[in-house]
């Protein structure tokens, strides 16, 4: 086919160049009949037009969501725009899904970093009164005050963002949430960062009471353990499989 001097064509290299490929990437498109030149001159040298920069456009995005080649030239076939517009609307909603997915997970990735690094800042010093949101959580696992079986928190089902919440009249696990009718209520705590083995968080609670009691601080008799199962600092002193990184607070009255 002659060119149609009217007409502004590049060449494969130009196309190439503003499409951010390769060149053989555009050479095994025409050789599979997916997305061919709008001319082949009489040397066999090719020429893709301007207004072929859409199609070539679409076609990446498609790939790049991981669809076959041989399925999108398919599509791109279909006598009914109807059809390939069903399939588009298809891929738009498995975007949107994905987009969801990393939002979460950037939200995840946030409040885990966030958290380190009050670790970090914090870890083994002393009390401190720090203000703390509202935050909705579900019980996982309530404590039979009878029964001294440990208890084994999943971290795929239960956690991430595990708790214990310790008072006189109960005792239970449970993991925050997003929205929930169970709230830990905002306010000023008395929190105190830590690394010890599991078994030391009453004396944890015994020491953060009788610091209260030695400034005339008035607490609530509810803690809350909250535990930090994806850090772990070498500098710390205590070593072990039962080490506990964990914030213990209590709310201020």
């Amino acid at each position: 086919m002659s060119l149609n001097h009217n007409q502004e064509y590049l060449t494969t290299g130009q196309f190439a160049s503003l499409c951010k490929v390769n060149k053989k990437t555009l050479f095994y498109y025409d050789e599979i009949g997916l997305f061919c030149p709008a001319v082949t001159d009489s040397n066999g040298y090719r020429y893709y037009s301007v207004f072929q920069l859409d199609k070539f456009a679409l076609i990446t995005s498609l790939k790049n969501l991981g669809m076959e080649l041989k399925e999108i030239r398919n599509y791109l076939e279909c006598d009914h725009a109807e059809q390939l517009n069903t399939m588009l609307l298809r891929q738009q909603n498995l975007i949107e899904e994905k987009i969801r997915g990393l939002q979460n997970t950037r939200e995840f990735l946030r409040k885990i970093v966030e958290r380190n690094q009050e670790f970090m800042k914090y870890l083994n010093g002393d009390f401190l009164i720090l203000h703390r949101p509202a935050q909705c959580y579900e019980v996982i696992y309530r404590f039979d005050p009878m029964k001294k079986r440990p208890v084994i928190a999943n971290y795929l089902t239960d956690g991430p963002f595990l708790g214990h919440c310790i008072s006189r009249e109960d005792s239970f696990l449970y993991k925050l949430c997003r929205s929930s009718e169970r709230r830990i209520p905002e306010g000023e705590y008395l929190c105190r960062f830590f690394s010890s083995h599991t078994s030391k968080t009453g004396e944890q609670i015994d020491a953060m009471k009788a610091w209260a009691r030695q400034k005339n601080i008035s607490i609530d008799g509810t803690f809350y353990l909250e535990i930090n199962d994806v850090f772990f600092d070498r500098g710390t002193i205590e070593t072990g499989e039962d080490i506990c990184y964990a914030c213990l607070k209590v709310r201020l009255l």
